[in-house]
């Protein structure tokens, strides 16, 4: 997802490795500027001599300078001077986009389209450092309680068909993705037990009508929650506002029709070729801040790695990633970038804020991983990730201890390390005392992976013969698609692998998903109690850490909910003429990524 004020330093230097070093070494450096010499001083016994004539010099024909018009886009906004003209300002994104049934990400985050919310505003967005700024919202407040949040919406926001936005289209937006008969919101999970009543909308025991939220006036939305949730308007960046007045006209599919699709953000959908491409234009009635200098922008759908290495090399993409979030980059591609003056020059290694784990199913009946924490731990000893993810996905990833990852709010991955270090008589004699001496009684099981990439099918495949030969035990994998594997996730998979990345900066996110009303098979009520009470604390930032870090400890360590494999890298490669905020390093000398809306990027003269 979703398609987020850290120091990722020592996880930049432990992660980049090969990769990272060579492109810095690869920058050749600067020349040293030659020394200044000093001019004589002049002395007060210097005699004073008589100024010589001046010489008139003919007049020339001198052109009178002229301004050059500044460039301004559909937006209104002025481009920078050595901006290339507009139609030139194409953003051409490197066969990234997902197919999917819409384009809307209040409607699905899993089965969507490209990057849905490009043509969507949301409550709020987070810059570089991700601190919060203003967005649909232009200020926010909390109660002297905690439990009500108050945003005030920005004067003038309207849709692209010229209907206005106001606090009421928020308010019915989330309504409408947490509760109807007609329609199931797959990411509501993420919105389950924060906004009062929204557990029941979700579990479709409430109506929305019972959803603590509240448009007060045009301008005012008013949000209750279950309980004080400080990091609430973390949450609120996640928020988009749909056109009500289309979908109730249209119905669920208005999103991937440009002739009925309508925009709330900076961009509009201008084309969607099915298998082929999704394109977007600026939006001109766009009134908000995210304000971007490229004109237009069109992505590809997946292609292979070699085709969009070398549509970025005749840079007929403005973009290419090695390595990444699904970890897809070779040892070949790593020598290649560094080797490779331009695309080392135009390489931007960036730490991924995203986990990758094989998790148990412990609340089906039919596993055998319920109520079996000894089988658990007994797995967890006979995997050696430090040594398969060195082996399978080099310079590309760290091996991961925990869920938080390094450079993420609270991360201490060091305090897990020693926690079912490899240990294969450990982990037979764990299998004996788990009920199953040598494997023997054991059935056969699957290990389910989320749209793998080939370096993570290679990985998986890595561990399950780890797995089979410490532990005397035949395990299947099956890969699949997104929509069939979180269809599955919850009863018919008993093992499974996935990622998940940060959607907001807080300990409250990706320790929250694991509640046992989040997404994943895993329940412990200690673990609920202890998120649940650090998530809503108000008092010492160190107290309330203190509490994630119990948590934690019970998901990693003392009940085993997952094996925590690695945390990925990716070396993004830009065009060199590309130019703007999200190409520089932040406060903590990081690369962040690219902005999802673009915004402050141009392509600049050469």
């Amino acid at each position: 997802m979703s398609k987020s004020k850290m120091s990722r330093r020592e996880f930049l230097a432990a992660s980049a490795g090969v990769a990272g070093a060579a492109i810095l070494a690869a920058c050749a450096p600067k020349p040293t500027p030659a020394a200044a010499t000093e001019a004589p001083a002049a002395t007060e016994a210097a005699e004073a001599t008589e100024a010589p004539e001046p010489t008139v010099v003919p007049a020339t024909d001198v052109p009178e300078p002229t301004d050059v018009p500044a460039m301004v886009n559909a937006l209104g906004v002025t481009l920078p001077a050595d901006a290339l003209p507009l139609d030139q300002q194409i953003w051409r994104g490197g066969f990234d986009a997902i197919e999917g049934k819409y384009n809307d990400y209040m409607r699905s985050v899993y089965d969507r389209i490209a990057s849905p919310w490009w043509g969507q505003e949301q409550l709020l967005w987070a810059n570089t450092d991700w601190e919060l700024q203003p967005s649909a919202a232009t200020e926010w407040s909390v109660s002297d309680d905690g439990l009500t949040w108050t945003f005030k919406i920005r004067d003038g926001l309207e849709f692209s068909d010229g209907t206005p936005i106001t606090a009421a289209d928020f308010e019915w937006t989330m309504k409408y993705a947490l509760s109807g008969a007609d329609r199931v919101f797959d990411f509501g999970w993420f919105w389950n037990g924060t906004i009062k009543n929204s557990a029941a909308a979700i579990a479709g025991e409430g109506s929305a009508e019972d959803l603590g939220i509240t448009a007060v006036d045009a301008n005012t939305l008013e949000v209750t929650t279950e309980a004080p949730l400080p990091y609430f308007p973390q949450m609120a960046a996640m928020w988009w506002v749909s056109p009500r007045h289309v979908i109730e006209e249209v119905g669920e599919f208005w999103s991937i029709d440009p002739a009925t699709y309508v925009s709330s953000g900076p961009w509009m959908l201008e084309s969607y070729a099915k298998g082929q491409e999704v394109s977007w234009v600026l939006n001109p009635s766009y009134k908000g801040s995210r304000l971007p200098y490229v004109n237009r922008s069109v992505i590809g759908f997946a292609s292979s790695a070699e085709t969009a290495l070398a549509a970025y090399l005749n840079n007929e993409i403005s973009q290419y990633s090695v390595g990444g979030y699904s970890a897809t980059a070779s040892p070949a591609d790593l020598e290649m970038v560094a080797n490779d003056p331009r695309l080392s020059a135009e390489a931007h290694p960036k730490p991924e804020l995203v986990t990758y784990y094989m998790g148990f199913n412990t609340t089906d009946d039919q596993w055998p991983f319920k109520d079996n924490l000894t089988l658990r731990q007994a797995f967890a000893y006979a995997l050696d990730m430090p040594m398969l993810v060195g082996a399978v996905i080099p310079q590309l990833a760290v091996p991961a201890y925990n869920m938080l990852p390094p450079g993420f709010v609270g991360s201490k991955p060091d305090a897990y390390k020693d926690y079912y270090a490899y240990d294969p008589d450990m982990a037979k004699q764990l299998m004996a005392d788990a009920g199953y001496p040598d494997g023997a009684g054991f059935p056969k099981l699957t290990i389910w992976v989320r749209d793998p990439s080939a370096a993570v099918s290679a990985l998986v495949q890595a561990m399950q013969k780890q797995l089979q030969d410490t532990l005397n035990i035949e395990l299947e994998i099956r890969a699949a698609d997104y929509q069939t594997f979180t269809d599955n996730l919850k009863h018919e998979e008993p093992l499974y692998v996935v990622p998940y990345g940060a959607d907001y900066m807080d300990q409250s996110n990706l320790l929250g998903i694991w509640k046992s009303v989040g997404r994943h098979p895993w329940a412990n009520d200690a673990y609920d109690a202890k998120i649940t009470e650090a998530s809503s604390y108000l008092g010492s930032p160190a107290e309330r850490e203190a509490m994630f870090d119990e948590a934690e400890k019970i998901l990693v360590a003392d009940d085993v909910g997952a094996i925590f494999m690695f945390h990925p890298l990716t070396i993004w490669l830009y065009s060199a003429n590309l130019k703007g905020e999200y190409l520089e390093m932040n406060k903590s000398g990081l690369f962040t990524g690219i902005d999802g809306y673009l915004t402050n990027l141009y392509f600049a003269e050469e």
